[in-house]
């Protein structure tokens, strides 16, 4: 089993079944891109398994424990949502930062350590003053991923990081991406839009109609896709999966 892993996972809203028998396992370091059409099930999983809703059935597990038996869920796993103004709370970029690491008690000296450190690490440590809302789309999502990072966070959901953005948000968000691999935190990506990060993943799942449909590597999953499952293969304009980036 890996660092996460999910067994007989369904989710039911009313007779309408989002999620039907994902087994799953995440493992420590790797990045998983998750793909699917919308309404495939992709959000509702990421939730589940960052411990942020319950399954209708079955377990998931963070490094071999069920995840409700876990305690300090927070300081583990994060999910930076698809709008990041939805997770800002503070009047600054420096307070933002600090919301979780102070709301876990940490100490005065560590909080300010982890926020310093974090700023510097998503390039925005010269607008520690400015209000979250004055910052650009990709600055935005890189203020999310840092309030997660700050609370110590290795393993980090993104749901549809390049939403709404333009082309030099995107790159700002996947620098941070190709940083955060490099560094050896855990990153599951759930997106339609591969041609922008499927370079990054070691894996690729696809969701279909709350299915676990096929995953594994890149380029084998992207040449078994059929048109059902609305993933656009993104090869039709690059040669491989490993080209698929905008940086």
């Amino acid at each position: 089993m890996g660092i996460l892993g999910a067994r007989g996972i369904t989710r039911n809203f009313g007779d309408y079944p989002a999620l039907r028998g994902i087994d799953l396992d995440i493992y420590q370091g790797e990045c998983v891109v998750c793909a699917g059409a919308n309404g495939s099930g992709k959000t509702v999983l990421s939730r589940i398994l960052c411990g942020l809703a319950a399954p209708s059935s079955g377990v998931v597990y963070f490094k071999g424990t069920p995840l409700a038996e876990c305690s300090g869920l927070r300081t583990h796993i994060g999910l930076v949502f698809q709008d990041p103004d939805a997770q800002f709370v503070g009047e600054t970029v420096y307070e933002d930062v600090a919301f979780g690491p102070r709301n876990l008690c940490f100490p005065p000296e560590k909080v300010h350590s982890a926020v310093s450190g974090v700023l510097k690490k998503i390039g925005l440590d010269a607008k520690a003053d400015w209000t979250p809302r004055s910052l650009s789309g990709g600055e935005k999502r890189r203020l999310a991923i840092g309030g997660i990072l700050a609370m110590g966070c290795r393993v980090l959901f993104m749901d549809e990081p390049f939403a709404n953005l333009d082309w030099t948000s995107v790159r700002m968000v996947l620098e941070i991406i190709k940083t955060l691999k490099q560094d050896g935190v855990t990153l599951v990506i759930l997106t339609h839009e591969l041609e922008k990060v499927l370079a990054f993943a070691d894996r690729l799942l696809i969701l279909d109609n709350g299915l676990l449909a096929d995953g594994g590597n890149c380029e084998d999953v992207l040449d078994r896709l059929t048109d059902r499952r609305g993933v656009r293969d993104p090869r039709r304009s690059v040669k491989t999966a490993a080209d698929c980036t905008w940086l």
